[in-house]
C-alpha cells in the first residue's frame, strides 16, 4: 500500500494538514473508511488529523488525499 504510506509521510511533514479518506456511499464504503481510520489511529496517526468524507468517485475503493486544514475539498 505504497500510496497510503506516502500519504502518511506527507501528513507528518505538513503540520496543519489532514488526511481525507473519501469513501463510496452506503454501508460498505462507510465500514471501509472507519476500518482504515481505526488502523491508522492504532499505528499512531492522531485522529484529529483524519477526516472521513463520503462521495468517492469510485464505488470499489477508498480515495485518500492530504489537504491543508481549512482548504476546500474537491
Amino acid at each position: 500500500m505504497q500510496p497510503l504510506a506516502q500519504a502518511v509521510q506527507t501528513l507528518t511533514r505538513v503540520p496543519h494538514a489532514v488526511l481525507v479518506i473519501n469513501y463510496p456511499g452506503g454501508e460498505q464504503g462507510s465500514l471501509w473508511a472507519h476500518e482504515l481510520r481505526s488502523w491508522l489511529v492504532a499505528l499512531g496517526v492522531p485522529s484529529r488529523r483524519l477526516q472521513l468524507a463520503p462521495g468517492s468517485q469510485r464505488e470499489d475503493a477508498l480515495d485518500i488525499q492530504v489537504v491543508q486544514r481549512g482548504a476546500s475539498l474537491p
